[in-house]
């Protein structure tokens, strides 16, 4: 079977759409859905659920995605090696990561690595601490940005440590202290991001064996930030995202010092693409 069968799955699965990954791929949306029903019928049982609002999988195809995704990583590791050993640089490397990691620090890292590999292709996602996580262990990228993951889970290579910090409206009665304790800060009426209490920001709480104050809860650190400029509540959010903001809220600073401890996670470093690894070992000293 051509493995162009595989790649218009895993892109169908991407997007929850057969219109979106025709045009994604560049074929007709009858050219998709007949690739579809020929994996259906060779298979013999369907892949997918058709609705008004896009596809998703069935069952079936839940088991056999993870088969299908690892098949695509080793095509893409073969093709690098390949053109590695031809003498050729090309490749395509995915990662993903927080919405602050995106913003600073790959683009300029990205910049100067395809200053030097220009056939180097990169697929930039953006999630919070769980769904970078999940990707890395399904495969879905080369490697992910983000707070480690229980142990023995995925391979973790420690990069830097971001300073987490207090954030509170520019009148707030807390403003006319430079730091503040936690429990204080805890009292206030808190804005917790999207991952929850189980990491970064919730983890700190945990150690301490505080609960905040929670009214509100959001999916973006931007929507955080504008929450508690319009002093709906206060939050914790990483010295990393403040970049920028600094003119729409105030940020001050703890009496200990709390940090989310960024690592690259991956399946396995010496079994990701020649390409991957080459900027995994680029990034970490670009950040040195």
């Amino acid at each position: 079977m051509s493995f162009s069968k595989y790649q218009v799955f895993l892109k169908a699965v991407e997007l929850s759409n057969l219109t979106r990954a025709a045009e994604a791929l560049g074929y007709t949306q009858s050219g998709i859905s007949h690739i579809i029903s020929s994996l259906e019928s060779e298979w013999g049982f369907p892949l997918f659920k058709r609705s008004k609002a896009g596809v998703s999988l069935t069952p079936e195809g839940l088991r056999v995605l993870p088969v299908i995704q690892e098949l695509a990583n080793w095509d893409e590791r073969l093709s690098q090696t390949v053109t590695a050993i031809q003498g050729l640089e090309v490749g395509l490397i995915r990662v993903a990561a927080a919405i602050s990691v995106t913003i600073h620090w790959l683009p300029p890292a990205i910049k100067r690595f395809k200053d030097l590999h220009p056939g180097i292709e990169f697929e930039l996602r953006n999630g919070d601490y769980p769904s970078c996580i999940r990707w890395a262990e399904e495969g879905q990228v080369d490697f992910s940005i983000s707070v480690p993951p229980e142990p023995g889970r995925l391979e973790v290579l420690p990069v830097k440590k971001d300073l987490l910090l207090p954030v509170l409206p520019k009148n707030h009665p807390l403003c006319a202290e430079s730091v503040v304790s936690l429990a204080r800060f805890a009292e206030e009426p808190f804005i917790l991001p999207g991952e929850g209490l189980r990491y970064g920001v919730g983890a700190i709480f945990n150690r301490a064996g505080i609960r905040p104050n929670i009214k509100f809860s959001s999916s973006s650190d931007y929507t955080t930030i504008a929450m508690v400029e319009s002093e709906l509540g206060v939050s914790i959010l990483p010295e990393l995202m403040l970049r920028g903001f600094e003119d729409r809220v105030a940020i001050l600073s703890f009496e200990e010092s709390y940090f989310r401890p960024l690592s690259i996670i991956l399946r396995s470093f010496s079994e990701s693409s020649p390409a991957a690894q080459s900027f995994i070992r680029f990034f970490k000293q670009t950040l040195l």
